[in-house]
């Protein structure tokens, strides 16, 4: 209990001394895994095999929950939404991301994601790629915020099953 007393002291100091130096301080980072809300992350790719050098085309969705919004590719001082492509049997990986909604923050306009966000992955099974079932791990990283606070920088590596058949069919 003392404990958390004097962590909600130090956060509220920190604040106060931060607003105080800044007109346009940052939004206070929220680091409770008991009061964080749920982001979602959910992969859709077929699971049809492919061939060595074919393209694979699947979605990744995150899902903010409602109220909170996830910042988008062109924010500057927070974490943004990427995506990278990580290990596994993908090569030139590409992700394309929706059009982003604009929100005055803090007297700033900023790109950001609200509510279910699909980004679009593409990339090429590796030519020398055998028959096998093969883990593509992307990692994908985001920030969170809601109005008034924002939750500390997320990154999770997704776990993605790519079929490979080399095999021409008979």
């Amino acid at each position: 209990m003392r404990a958390t007393i004097i962590t909600s002291i130090f956060f509220a100091f920190i604040f106060v001394a931060g607003a105080a130096q800044s007109e346009q301080a940052p939004l206070p980072f929220l680091d409770l895994a008991s009061t964080s809300p749920e982001f979602t992350v959910a992969p859709d790719f077929s699971g049809e095999a492919f061939k060595p050098g074919s393209v694979v085309v699947g979605s990744i969705y995150v899902t903010a929950p409602p109220g909170w919004h996830i910042y988008a590719p062109g924010v500057k001082k927070y974490r943004r939404l990427e995506m990278t492509s990580g290990d596994g049997p993908l090569i030139d990986v590409q992700f394309s991301y929706p059009p982003v909604k604009v929100m005055t923050l803090l007297g700033e306009e900023v790109p950001v994601y609200e509510g279910r966000v699909e980004i679009i992955a593409q990339g090429i099974v590796a030519p020398d790629t055998i028959d096998g079932g093969y883990v593509w791990r992307p990692v994908i990283s985001w920030q969170g915020c809601a109005e008034n606070i924002c939750l500390a920088p997320e990154t999770r590596t997704l776990q993605i099953t790519i079929a490979v058949n080399d095999k021409e069919k008979r």
